[in-house]
């Protein structure tokens, strides 16, 4: 989702907000700005792109959803697998080093 730091006082404020409801619960954010995450090994897609690339034994990680998704069809063309395929967006929460 969109409308956080990068519009302004009031998005970085906002993006607080749901920063501090996660933490009182124990939650983790991912994003936001983010393509979301895929396990082609379990066949789990919490992302809004539509194809899955075959298992494998490599992630890919990138701040880019717009990469994601190139790299995403590439690989599905080529049959290159990937055991995780995470686009991490804004970091509000999460970052490059949660997901090592």
């Amino acid at each position: 989702s969109a409308g956080f730091r990068e519009v302004g006082p009031e998005g970085e404020a906002l993006e607080e907000q749901v920063k501090a409801i996660a933490a009182k619960g124990g939650l983790r954010i991912v994003g936001p700005n983010c393509l979301g995450l895929m396990s082609p090994i379990s066949g789990f897609n919490a992302t809004f792109a539509n194809l899955m690339p075959k298992p494998g034994s490599v992630a890919f990680v990138s701040q880019s959803g717009a990469m994601i998704t190139s790299v995403l069809d590439w690989s599905v063309g080529q049959k290159v697998g990937f055991s995780a395929v995470i686009s991490v967006g804004a970091m509000m929460d999460v970052d490059f080093s949660d997901f090592i």
